[in-house]
């Protein structure tokens, strides 16, 4: 198996079936690594103030829809929150 965030769509080609690709996504795979990072600075260094940043950066928007009450929530209520 090989793992890689930052896969481009032919390059899945290469495998040739030989071996399974999962592209999990460059923000995706490092969203979790800052707090895991801060939490080993903070036990290696508990005298210092370690600082997380808050911004998210993935460029990438997913559009879904929710289930409310049994029903799928409409199109244009997607787009109305999307605007934000």
């Amino acid at each position: 198996m090989y793992i890689t965030a930052d896969m481009k769509y032919h390059e899945f080609f290469d495998a040739n079936g030989r071996m399974v690709i999962a592209d999990i996504g460059h923000y995706e795979s490092e969203q979790f690594t800052i707090d895991l990072l801060a939490e080993i600075l903070e036990q290696k260094f508990p005298n210092f103030a370690v600082l997380k940043t808050e911004v998210k950066t993935n460029p990438v928007r997913y559009f879904t829809r929710r289930v409310v009450n049994g029903e799928c929530e409409p199109v244009d209520k997607l787009k109305q929150n999307y605007k934000q």
